[in-house]
């Protein structure tokens, strides 16, 4: 039984590191030998022990089967602390920026770069855009106005896109309308069928917004649909869009409209992980708020911030002052009062946000 216990330990320790981005423990001058012997490219990840980005990739983007199932086809793959290894590589590929990826040849010389994180559909969809020669922005535009619409084009000409739009200063609005006109133009023209195959489920988790999106509704409607494994992939994928909205409109990020918001209560309970206490919390005091009476909101967010909500409680500390920017001047300070009585026990990260929170509430109080 032991050994039968040991096999499947390290079978599923095999399976894991064929699953996820293999990064090498070698050097840059070991890496290009490699590349050289298995005909691939060089992808270096700059990082450093500081960078918040760089440790969300490495926690939620490279593990992922489909990014390891991409990178290590394409790569021989390491990573290097740029404040204490590869020094000379560090100062010769002028690294600033944190993480900075950049793809090189197998003599070294370097091909493109991406700086800066993102989900894994629009990292893959990156870095195959800049590791391809049929991907430049001149063919990618050729290709589009020559008809072609396969799901790995739209990828690259929609992350190019997003790309420029980050990097102008003058112009962005008319990128982005293009960028959602090529989006919505490519989803309309997809069968039932191809909506819901998870080659196209980059629609979904890079451009779509928000879950009240046409595009996210059809998926949520139509999930049942989808074959078994897409099915699966689907859930995931709504799951997390449904549980990143939930802490986004507790912010009041987006102007609270209670229609859109029964609607979305409605669907999220669908899912089990609405039911975690942390996520009960959340959800009951946006119900408190939903009635229109801030005291009741108040006595929500007094109920269930903290404890129960844990980590999430930053959300709804961080909404109070966007969620009572009108309120009566008492009603601000009886939120004020609350917030600093919790002070002790929040993260030093949150406290530097939650004083400016602290600052818009008790504004007038110091006129």
């Amino acid at each position: 039984m032991k050994r039968t216990l040991s096999i499947i330990a390290i079978l599923t320790l095999a399976f894991g590191a064929v699953a996820q981005t293999n990064f090498r423990h070698i050097s840059f001058a070991e890496a290009m030998k490699a590349a050289k012997a298995e005909k691939k490219l060089v992808f270096v990840d700059f990082y450093t022990s500081w960078c918040g980005p760089c440790k969300m990739m490495a926690r939620d983007v490279f593990p992922q089967q489909k990014v390891g199932e991409f990178m290590n086809a394409r790569f021989v793959c390491v990573k290097y602390d740029a404040e204490k290894e590869e020094p000379e590589l560090v100062k010769k590929s002028n690294i600033t920026a944190y993480p900075t990826f950049v793809i090189f040849d197998a003599d070294g010389n370097e091909i493109n770069r991406k700086t800066g994180g993102g989900s894994a559909d629009a990292f893959i969809a990156d870095i195959d855009r800049l590791s391809d020669n049929e991907l430049t922005p001149e063919k990618i535009r050729a290709r589009y106005d020559a008809g072609e619409r396969t799901p790995r084009l739209i990828k690259a000409y929609a992350a190019m896109l997003n790309d420029e739009i980050y990097n102008s200063r003058k112009g962005r609005e008319e990128k982005q309308q293009t960028l959602d006109s090529i989006i919505n133009d490519y989803f309309n023209s997809l069968s039932e069928k191809e909506k819901l195959s998870k080659e196209n489920f980059f629609i979904y988790t890079d451009y779509c917004s928000r879950t009240a999106d046409e595009k996210m509704q059809f998926l949520f409607n139509n999930r049942d649909k989808a074959k078994k494994a897409d099915r699966a992939e689907a859930d995931t994928l709504l799951q997390k869009a449904y549980g990143n909205e939930l802490q986004t409109m507790v912010t009041f990020y987006y102007p609270f409209d209670k229609a859109q918001y029964d609607l979305f209560r409605r669907q999220l309970m669908t899912f089990d992980f609405a039911n975690t206490p942390e996520n009960q919390g959340i959800v009951a005091v946006l119900d408190a708020y939903a009635t229109g009476d801030l005291a009741k909101y108040l006595d929500a967010v007094e109920e269930n911030a903290g404890e129960k909500c844990g980590e999430k409680s930053f959300s709804i500390y961080y909404g109070m002052a966007t969620a009572l920017k009108d309120a009566p001047e008492q009603t601000k300070q009886r939120a004020a009062k609350l917030i600093r009585s919790r002070l002790a026990g929040m993260p030093a990260t949150d406290i530097a946000f939650i004083g400016r929170v602290l600052m818009d509430l008790e504004t007038e109080n110091k006129h």
